[in-house]
């Protein structure tokens, strides 16, 4: 590893490549977003321009986006390198998903347009759930292994990361505006734009060397890195994660919070410990800034 202002070519090739994918993740949001929200695209080909169709398509999508906080509870076990993969093969389902919707209506008329349309949106309801699986884990790797990588300028290379989220959503913002007229005509060209910087963070990582987890490196346990976040702490997080994955899958608020329950109580058991103050402060204010780090990718463009 290199020292704190000399950082190797493979340190930078490998940051490059995790600022890559979060531009991304942000290609997919922004596309996906002029997908739902313009009328004569997916509303026109899909459900006939029904607002609780395009409003569910875009919450499924922010609702596994929650899953990194899952995610990386087993980062260190699964491996950046496994997650960056696991990543790119979400989007190329999603793109699968997307354009075999694309071929279920097209050409269809008449009586059988309506059950065309059924089935197609099926495909990209689960291609919704499936792109922010992809997004989430982005996140769930690019964060450690950044953070790990310039642990001694964190907030420093953190920042530089980051931006590549505004910077992705104004660069495939300005690309699919461009190409207006060729969405309109064909909207499969707003799925190919997605996969420009997907295959670009690939064809970076996957043979990058990632470096080993700072938890791991110092010798800090699993059981000490949880008591940090704590019960408190997991609550916040278990309830975000399965109040959505309930959206998903339809479960009653009776079983989800069963569910929310249980695990946190489980988690409390293991890592006796009620958190930081601090730490948990800091989710909490998180929240609302991560929200409307969304939002607008999603419902006010509708509105």
């Amino acid at each position: 590893m290199s020292n704190e202002t000399n950082y190797s070519a493979g340190d930078k090739l490998l940051f490059w490549g995790c600022f890559i994918a979060l531009i991304t993740t942000a290609f997919a949001f922004i596309t996906r977003a002029f997908l739902v929200n313009t009328p004569d695209l997916w509303p026109a080909a899909f459900w006939g321009g029904c607002s609780t169709r395009s409003g569910t398509i875009r919450s499924r999508n922010m609702a596994v986006r929650y899953q990194h906080h899952l995610f990386s509870l087993i980062i260190d076990n699964v491996g950046y390198k496994t997650a960056m993969i696991f990543s790119f093969v979400c989007y190329v389902v999603y793109a699968g998903l997307a354009l075999t919707a694309h071929g279920i209506v097209t050409g269809v008329e008449g009586d059988a347009l309506a059950a065309a349309q059924k089935e197609a949106y099926g495909y990209l309801y689960w291609g919704s759930v499936i792109l922010g699986l992809g997004n989430g884990t982005v996140e769930a790797f690019i964060n450690p292994v950044v953070a790990t990588m310039f642990h001694k300028e964190k907030t420093k290379w953190l920042n530089i990361l980051h931006a590549g989220w505004p910077g992705g959503l104004v660069l495939g913002g300005v690309l699919t505006i461009l190409l207006g007229e060729q969405a309109a005509a064909d909207w499969r060209i707003l799925i190919y734009l997605i996969a420009i910087p997907a295959i670009v963070f690939l064809v970076m990582l996957i043979k990058a060397n990632f470096p080993l987890n700072e938890r791991v490196a110092s010798g800090t346990s699993y059981k000490e890195m949880l008591a940090e976040f704590g019960v408190i702490g997991a609550f916040i997080a278990f309830f975000l994660i399965f109040k959505q994955l309930g959206m998903v899958f339809g479960w009653s608020n009776g079983v989800t919070w069963g569910i929310i329950l249980v695990t946190v109580i489980g988690y409390g058991v293991y890592c006796q410990s009620i958190g930081r103050p601090i730490l948990i402060f800091l989710c909490l204010i998180m929240m609302p800034l991560a929200t409307l780090s969304w939002v607008p990718t999603g419902p006010l463009p509708a509105l």
